[in-house]
């Protein structure tokens, strides 16, 4: 038997080119297993990871879109339905429902921008911002990276606190690389001037005006109970009125009836005909999504099954020319005494050296390339998202067994038909082949 099995290796490495294209289909079979399951594991775990930091609770996006009996509904240029200010939800009629009419401590997540541009003055230096009443986490919850201190918090907002938050590129210029935190800037905003208190630095995002630091525009986040209960004059009619909310959902068990309830309260303040109130929960748009990968991969994973099996093919189409050519072979060891039990076994070895070898080079490719495309994915989900991230690269067992339980059956089933024929030849006629 051992004796068999070199001689299947060294037939192999006797047609070194034939060989490698007839592994080939199974190498790309294999290769595309390996990298689809691995890949797929990894990205069902980075997507998870990720979500996890982005969203650190589920959040309700509540949108205003027109209903069918809508027929006058404005497009912008960008193809985006055009809200009126008219129909818009006021957040001062919006707290009240989640304070009182829906269940948990559910509160708004995106607070209101003021009107124009506002400056933060500190020992004689001032910049420009965009002031945004920030609500609890907002900006944990956003892409941007609080690098020092906290963000604005629920409790923040109960006490209406005057706590706020500035980039590190506005921290050094306006600090002159002091600690900021804990020290109180001045906000004027139309002659209005508002002490709030630092409290966090997020790294700034943008173009940053190293010449003149003080024309460059940052966003400076203000907890929005302190403008909204100290500072109402401060505050325009397109602060309060939003076309689009979001709601952090927090100790709320019953997620669809929340939703559902939040529906009804909502489009009950709207009273509109021609628009309605939608609500979708970012759970259930992360779920779809991930979903539709899960499909995705599934379809592709049945295709590569499909190239195994042209692969198999291959070695069948190459064991039958190899009968053909060793015909003579064949007669001569079947004259002196070879079983058709070894014929056949000589035949089944050399094909399945051929599907286990494809198999072990596809299993090696795959990790491999699984490697360098997890590498390359972390750096530009890292660049896209700014979190940090890892991407795991691990050949599940499960796939190691399939793998080589694939090779194994495919060389048995793809090689036994080109044995047989073997076997079956008669010897007189196996001897005079030329």
């Amino acid at each position: 038997m051992w004796e068999i099995f070199i001689f299947s290796i060294k037939i192999m490495f006797k047609n070194k080119v034939r060989s490698f294209l007839t592994m080939l289909g199974i190498i790309v079979g294999i290769l595309s297993l390996i990298m689809i399951v691995i890949l797929g594991n990894s990205l069902s775990e980075t997507f998870t990871a990720v979500t996890d930091v982005l969203y650190k609770n589920d959040q309700a996006m509540i949108m205003i879109e027109p209903t069918e009996e809508n027929k006058s509904v404005a497009i912008s240029p960008e193809g985006e339905t055009i809200i009126p200010d008219s129909v818009r939800l006021d957040i001062r009629d919006v707290a009240p429902i989640l304070e009182k009419d829906v269940e948990g401590d559910s509160y708004l997540s995106i607070g209101g921008a003021l009107e124009g541009m506002g400056k933060v003055m500190n020992q004689g230096r001032s910049m420009k911002f965009y002031t945004i009443g920030s609500c609890a986490e907002e900006v944990s919850n956003s892409a941007l990276t609080i690098i020092e201190g906290r963000d604005i918090t629920r409790t923040d907002e109960i006490h209406a606190a005057s706590t706020a938050l500035i980039s590190d590129f506005t921290a050094n210029y306006l600090f002159n690389g002091a600690e900021p935190l804990g020290e109180t800037l001045v906000l004027e905003y139309n002659s209005i001037y508002i002490p709030v208190v630092i409290v966090g630095v997020y790294e700034h995002i943008g173009i940053k005006n190293y010449d003149d630091p003080s024309e460059t525009l940052t966003l400076f986040f203000v907890n929005h109970s302190y403008l909204e209960t100290k500072y109402p004059e401060a505050l325009g009619e397109q602060y309060w009125k939003k076309e689009m909310l979001v709601v952090t959902l927090k100790n709320v068990e019953d997620k669809p009836l929340f939703k559902t309830i939040l529906e009804d309260r909502l489009n009950d303040v709207l009273n509109q005909k021609e628009w309605k109130v939608e609500v979708s929960m970012v759970s259930e748009e992360l779920n779809s999504t991930k979903h539709l990968i899960e499909i995705i991969l599934r379809i592709i994973f049945v295709i590569a099954c499909l190239s195994l099996l042209i692969g198999g093919i291959g070695i069948m189409n190459v064991m039958l020319i190899t009968v053909t050519e060793r015909t003579s072979e064949i007669g001569v060891r079947k004259a002196l005494g070879a079983t058709d039990f070894m014929i056949i076994f000589q035949f089944l070895c050399e094909s399945f050296m051929l599907s286990f070898s494809g198999t072990f080079l596809g299993v090696v490719l795959g990790m491999a390339a699984s490697k360098v495309i997890a590498e390359l994915a972390a750096g530009v989900l890292q660049m896209k998202l700014n979190v940090p991230i890892h991407i795991n690269v691990s050949l599940p067992f499960e796939m190691l067994v399939f793998s080589v339980l694939s090779s194994l059956i495919i060389g048995v089933v793809f090689g036994l038909y080109p044995a047989i024929k073997a076997v079956k030849m008669p010897v007189v006629e196996a001897l005079r082949y030329e």
